[in-house]
């Protein structure tokens, strides 16, 4: 089968094209924007092209699609989208595209919707039930047996199988499932599925790499190697010449929402010497389960995981002793977020649209102890940075001169708090805060709460101390 893939993330159409490739497939070629994958159907009439959506910045609503059916009606469309509004799918089904699935599965479930329309078959298949990124904290909650349980549901078996299998009664399964679906708060054990396969963990060898060789159990492991074919010389001795050093293998980690984009490149990047994927997630609360027992160098990281939680998970992996080099990936690359990734730790911050070989030299590089930045952004990158580092000596100057309670109320006022809300936080009483916030005002040498807040907000609000203020404030928000 002949394929024209396009999508806006060059990386992901690089990894599927890779992917599809090693699957027998034959994809022609790659494009990032409408007008090239157009200029790659009429030229090489592929049976299949492959759409991620949406298609590009520049192309309005159904274009796309309407264009490669009107010019190419030989050549069949399946759209891989992101998770979009059902007036969309419905407007995608009636342009009459062959197919319609989804960023969430893996390139041997894309290559299985390619080979029905192949088959002349229509895929209709939008994407799963959307299941909160907080459930999966609960499978910590399970039972081992529970666990087994949940494994067995994601590769399909029956509660008769699995009774077989585990050597229980088709009663003490069915209420093991009851279990399972209360815990994760799911309604079938298709939404079990689901939530418990978006990360791999589930998959029978998922993450692992067979050995190239291996040494019998109680031998010792030989530190030189023959590089050449050993000869007897006199006096019965053998000549083993030192085999040339090579360098250490690179972990790697992958976390990203996209179970398609994970998938993809974690094949693309296996096929790389010296370098290895020792574990995927789609989420960083997924992470102690993935890694149990391994370890990464590079941890390539979804700088657009919800909650912006991958700069939180970054700046936990920059304390540890022995830190992985984070590499943030990212469709976008606002200065903005650049700066608050390398404040979080990030070794180096890659666009999506970028290509794997880019992306194996940044790999390289960051192991070697280089940080990079697009080259587009390195001038707003560095300037924010310079005054960041300006905005933080003026707070320490400023904080200097307070006591640590009225820094306390200072930030809780800058946070938003009234002041009976600071008083109400810091269980203080009323008349206390107030005799805080007027030693605030003449210190600061303004007049009312107002003015404190305003001269301070902008040199306060990029600490590591406000910030964590506003998540503990959040936390509590939450609580019934």
């Amino acid at each position: 089968m002949r394929i024209v893939i396009c999508d806006q993330q060059r990386m992901l159409a690089e990894a599927l094209a890779s992917g599809l490739d090693a699957r027998g497939y034959h994809v022609l070629a790659i494009g990032a924007t409408v007008s090239d994958v157009l200029g790659a159907v009429a030229a090489g009439r592929p049976d299949v092209c492959l759409l991620g959506w949406p298609p590009d910045d520049q192309s309005s609503d159904l274009d796309a699609v309407h264009a490669i059916r009107q010019r190419h009606p030989g050549t069949k469309v399946l759209v891989l989208s992101n998770p979009a509004d059902p007036g969309t799918l419905c407007q995608l089904v009636r342009t009459c595209v062959a197919g319609l699935t989804h960023q969430d599965q893996s390139v041997d479930q894309i290559a299985s919707a390619l080979d029905a329309i192949a088959a002349d078959q229509n895929v209709l298949d939008p994407g799963p039930r959307r299941i909160p990124v907080h459930r999966t904290e609960r499978l910590s909650d399970l039972s081992p047996r529970e666990k087994e349980i949940l494994a067995r549901i994601v590769r399909g078996q029956s509660t008769r199988q699995m009774a077989l299998a585990m050597d229980i009664t088709v009663d003490t399964v069915r209420t093991y499932v009851k279990n399972v679906l209360a815990k994760l708060g799911a309604h079938s054990r298709l939404q079990l599925a689901a939530l418990a396969s978006q990360d791999g963990s589930h998959r029978s060898g998922a993450g692992h790499r067979s050995p190239l060789s291996c040494v019998p159990a109680g031998q010792p492991v030989p530190t030189q190697v023959a590089t050449e074919e050993t000869g007897q010389q006199a006096g019965g001795r053998v000549m083993i010449r030192p085999a040339p050093s090579v360098p250490p293998r690179i972990d790697v980690l992958i976390v990203d929402q996209r179970f398609a984009f994970r998938d993809a490149l974690a094949a693309r990047l296996q096929a790389e010497s010296g370098l290895a994927v020792v574990a995927k997630a789609h989420s960083a609360a997924f992470v102690p389960r993935v890694l149990v027992g391994r370890s990464a160098n590079v941890i390539l990281l979804d700088a657009e995981l919800p909650d912006d939680s991958a700069f939180a998970f970054c700046a936990e992996m920059a304390r540890r002793v022995d830190a992985p080099r984070v590499v943030m990936l990212s469709a976008a690359s606002k200065p903005e977020r650049i700066v608050a990734a390398v404040r979080a730790g990030a070794a180096a911050w890659v666009r999506k649209d970028e290509s794997i070989d880019h992306l194996l030299r940044v790999i390289r590089g960051v192991v070697d102890g280089e940080t990079w930045v697009p080259p587009t952004e390195l001038g707003p990158v560095l300037r924010l940075l310079i005054q960041d580092q300006e905005n933080r000596r003026d707070c320490d100057h400023l904080l200097a001169v307070l006591t640590p309670r009225e820094r306390d109320v200072l930030f809780h006022l800058v946070d938003g708090a009234g002041r009976k809300e600071v008083a109400e936080r810091l269980q203080l009483s009323a008349n206390t805060v107030r005799t805080y916030l007027n030693s605030l005002m003449t210190k600061l040498g303004v007049h009312s709460t107002l003015e404190v807040v305003a001269l301070t907000r902008p040199r306060l609000e990029a600490l590591p101390e406000m910030q964590g203020l506003r998540r503990s404030t959040a936390w509590d928000a939450d609580e019934p």
